[in-house]
């Protein structure tokens, strides 16, 4: 009776740990700052909304840094299927603002879709971007993709020496 009520307790307590381990996570950093591509798993059914987010941390020697990009401050991407470009995709940034990220202090940035690279004159990629930023939930077609999350910003506005890019990458199975 005495090893069930132990084998029992470890369960218990153990439980929260192994499910914070079945997070899927990739990390990339610079000497400023960290990003992670956290996902809650690599293999999902088709029918099952993707789940990934990605997580900024400074890292740097002060207390906190200011920083110029787009905003949001972390892009994402996809890679695969017909219509998804992966990194290429990460390049649409047109505007730059200012951000400050405190030390301890991490800021999450959920998956967002974004409408990928593709020629109008394709009217299967126009319906394809339609109908897929149309729906709230992030679902693939069965298939291997790639998930992108990036960042590429200036400590100095206009003067591209100061600048920096991070991009981190999960594999995920659409089954």
């Amino acid at each position: 009776m005495k090893r069930w009520i132990l084998l029992l307790m470890l369960v218990v307590f153990l439980m929260p740990s192994l499910s914070a381990c079945s997070k899927d996570t990739t990390v990339g950093r610079d000497r400023n700052l960290q990003l992670e591509l956290v996902c809650s798993q690599s293999v999902y059914d088709s029918n099952e909304p993707i789940d990934c987010t990605a997580i900024l941390s400074y890292i740097g020697e002060e207390d906190s840094l200011d920083f110029y990009t787009g905003d949001p401050a972390v892009m994402f991407a996809i890679g695969g299927g017909q219509y998804f470009n992966g990194q290429r995709d990460l390049l649409q940034r047109h505007s730059l603002n200012q951000h400050t990220i405190e030390k301890d202090h991490p800021i999450e940035y959920p998956f967002i879709k974004y409408m990928g690279t593709h020629s109008n004159k394709d009217q299967d990629a126009v319906d394809f971007w339609n109908e897929f930023l149309a729906k709230d939930e992030f679902l693939l077609e069965p298939g291997d993709y790639e998930i992108f999350a990036a960042i590429s910003y200036m400590l100095t506005p206009g003067t591209g020496d100061t600048s920096s890019t991070i991009i981190v990458s999960k594999t995920i199975t659409v089954e």
